[in-house]
């Protein structure tokens, strides 16, 4: 929980008042000791006091704005530094980091200058270590990058527990970032850790670099990754603070390949949240048949095949086709959950996160590199080079599970049967389902796939992740990080189009309420078919109140105006006109959809159900006679004729019907009788029809069985039809009297 006096700091900042910070930053210090913070403070006021007296002698500077800004902004960084200071009191991990490379800087230079210049120095001496024999060339490189993988996993740190930064820090970080003197895979690490940084703090200088390096830099990787942070850590709530991001962020949105990977990437956000939900389906859909048709099994040795038997081929030569066949298909929908966006590894991947490796933060987001000195002795063993090269060039797996991958085969390949490690010695095994070619995978869209992969490996399974801001807080239900184009920060006029299809993502992972608040965003300019449709199936679903069904209603009915022949639209709308109850509405949607597609057959019996609820069931009944001559097995078709035969009196009609269509015994109330029972609605209604023909006993057991099934009230029975049961003469002591044998 934040400090209650920094809060009120920070109150004071969104006002955008100064004098008000200056008061609650007072009020902090004098109860928590930060004496440079303090420093920092003397120096604004002093500064703010000079522009107020000359203000107040009435004096006109038109500097005046951009100095009142200018204080606000120090004042906003003294905030950030106070906060992060209490904050790290209470974490022993993070006081640690900070400890280590904050209070003993004469072990390390921090200043940008030499940082940059030892990035640089590791660039050339790695060149000219390629210039010595090939054994002392190994062994130089071997121990360049194990010093060179310290100093970054201390650079690491050092850039995501520091403060707000000066413009002028902002600009040297930013020509490193820039510059094709460093070594790419140091300026992906650098953007992991400056990422972090904005997450837990508002940077403006930071969001500034991203946006820069996102435009200018021109290595994918290092630009995929400046957009991702870009659009993690733009925060909408500071925006009062910093206007600055709002134009920062349309000016990036002004070119439309920009907008299109902006977009991509909000799709693949949501995707990315999904990891667990494609888990589970993963575990209980698609596994059960992979390990029940596979010839493996599993043993304290290692993995084990198993010999087939050889009567099977006599007595059912077609099983093990059948079995194969079953094999190929439960893979196959595994490779089509990844090909459309879906994080087929996280479930298993995350198990294999407990290695001493993964201690270290920066390695959940260092690119995978074979010298990487975490597992390069996993290279020098006996088995499976070859493999191990050519899946961690070509396999679809993100950095960490890459490297996951290698650690967890180093302990796996000796309990391989030794045929098994022979074929992986010679290359011959290979995952080729799993594999893409090198330009697919080095695309923009497989290159963000990857990171975010990463990003959420790290905050979901990271013993640490906990201290930390975390985009994917499942407590946000809003999703706030995740959902970035929901922020005010990214409007943008032309971003209208591309909304429309986050928002039908955001349907198909069941979150309407969020789709609506998106599609609210749409300008009329975009409100086009495909947007009143998908508005009016949110706002349909969602139902919260009257205003939403009309406004569902609405969306519809301009939906069927654009497009006067569409049949989805008429369709949509007249399920929603019977939703609300305008049942006279409902049926003249059907006739326009029957003209439509007189062979539908759905339609006619809908229509026949609007005249029953408009009770004109007499009306409907020659429609439900053709309905029915047409297909006397049609259950649904022979439901509705039956209430309406029961409606009109025909009783001995309808009650032939419903014993077809319940078909159990009303005595039998055993678990597996009431597993196979049929629709509760028909129990319900055949329940009506016999209490009318004066069989209560009966009825009252198939009333009962509907209350099972459905969980409902056994008031409910009475007063679901409570009109109809007056109108058929049941009076109320024996509508209680029912009531009482069905409870």
């Amino acid at each position: 929980m934040q400090n209650e006096a920094l809060h009120r700091v920070r109150e004071q900042l969104l006002l955008r008042h100064v004098g008000g910070a200056i008061v609650e930053m007072r009020s902090f210090l004098a109860v928590y000791q930060h004496d440079d913070i303090a420093v920092g403070l003397d120096a604004v006021v002093a500064d703010y006091e000079l522009m107020s007296g000359y203000w107040q002698q009435g004096y006109r500077d038109p500097q005046l704005p951009e100095n009142y800004e200018r204080l606000l902004h120090r004042l906003y960084q003294l905030y950030v530094r106070a906060e992060r200071a209490e904050f790290f009191k209470k974490s022993a991990f993070l006081s640690g980091i900070r400890n280590r490379i904050y209070f003993y800087k004469s072990q390390r230079d921090w200043s940008p200058s030499f940082i940059r210049s030892e990035l640089e120095t590791f660039v050339s001496e790695l060149a000219m270590a390629d210039l010595e024999p090939p054994h002392i060339a190994k062994e130089r490189r071997t121990f360049l990058y194990a010093d060179h993988q310290h100093r970054m996993n201390d650079l690491f740190d050092f850039l995501w527990t520091s403060d707000v930064w000066t413009d002028q820090t902002g600009e040297a970080f930013e020509q490193m970032l820039l510059t094709p003197t460093i070594d790419s895979r140091d300026q992906q690490l650098m953007l992991s850790a400056i990422m972090l940084s904005a997450l837990n703090a508002f940077d403006m200088a930071k969001l500034r670099l991203l946006a820069h390096v996102y435009r200018q830099s021109q290595d994918e990787y290092v630009r995929q990754r400046a957009l991702v942070a870009l659009a993690l850590a733009a925060d909408v709530d500071v925006a009062a603070v910093f206007p600055e991001q709002q134009q920062l962020i349309s000016e990036l949105l002004d070119d439309e390949d920009m907008r299109r990977e902006v977009m991509e990437l909000q799709m693949q956000l949501l995707y990315c949240i999904n990891a667990e939900q494609d888990h589970e389906k993963i575990r209980n859909e698609i596994m059960p048949d992979l390990l029940k048709n596979n010839n493996l099994r599993i043993t304290r040795n290692g993995l084990e095949e198993q010999e087939d038997d050889p009567m099977e081929d006599i007595l059912h030569p077609e099983e093990s086709e059948l079995r194969i066949e079953r094999l190929e298909e439960s893979f196959h929908k595994i490779v089509d959950m990844q090909r459309q966006g879906a994080d087929i590894y996280f479930g298993g991947f995350s198990q294999m996160k407990r290695f001493p490796f993964f201690q270290e933060a920066s390695n959940w987001f260092v690119p995978f590199y074979f010298e990487h000195p975490g597992i390069a002795d996993a290279l020098d063993s006996q088995h499976g080079e070859v493999f191990l090269r050519k899946m961690m060039t070509k396999g679809t797996f993100c950095n960490s599970d890459k490297y996951s991958f290698v650690l967890a085969f180093k302990q796996v390949i000796s309990h391989l049967p030794q045929s098994l490690r022979e074929m992986f010695d010679r290359g011959e095994v290979s995952m080729e389902e799993i594999e893409m070619e090198t330009e697919t995978l080095q695309s923009p869209a497989f290159i963000r796939r990857f990171y975010l992969q990463d990003i959420y490996r790290f905050f979901r399974v990271f013993h640490q992740a906990s201290h930390l801001v975390n985009p994917f807080d499942r407590q946000d239900e809003k999703l706030k990080r995740v959902l970035f184009l929901n922020s005010d920060i990214f409007t943008h006029a032309a971003l209208g189009k591309q909304l429309v299809g986050v928002a039908s993502l955001l349907m198909k992972q069941q979150r309407a309420d969020l789709a609506v608040e998106l599609l609210r965003r749409v300008g009329a300019e975009h409100q086009g078919f495909q947007y009143m449709m998908l508005m009016g199936n949110a706002l349909s679903r969602l139902r919260r109140n009257s205003e939403d069904s009309q406004q569902a209603y609405q969306c519809y009915l301009k939906a069927a105006e654009l497009k006067p022949q569409n049949e989805r639209a008429h369709q949509a709308l007249a399920r929603e006109c019977f939703l609300r109850g305008e049942y006279e509405d409902a049926e003249a949607r059907y006739d326009t959809l029957i003209t439509l597609n007189p062979d539908k057959r759905s339609y006619r019996l809908n229509k026949a159900v609007c005249m029953i609820n408009r009770k004109q069931a007499a009306e409907a009944l020659p429609l439900l006679y053709q309905l029915s001559l047409d297909d006397a097995d049609d259950v649904k078709v022979n439901g509705v004729l039956a209430w309406a035969l029961t409606i009109v009196g025909k009783y001995d009609r309808a009650e032939v019907l419903y014993e077809q269509l319940t078909d159990a015994n009303p005595n039998d109330e055993s678990p597996s009788a009431l597993d196979a029972q049929p629709s509760p609605d028909n129990l319900l209604n055949y329940g009506y029809c016999l209490w009318f023909m004066g069989k209560n006993e009966d009825a009252a057991k198939y009333f009962k069985r509907y209350v099972v099934i459905t969980e409902q009230p056994a008031l409910s029975v009475i007063s679901n039809e409570k009109e109809l049961l007056e109108q058929k003469g049941i009076t109320e002591p024996e509508m209680l009297l029912m009531l009482d044998m069905i409870s």
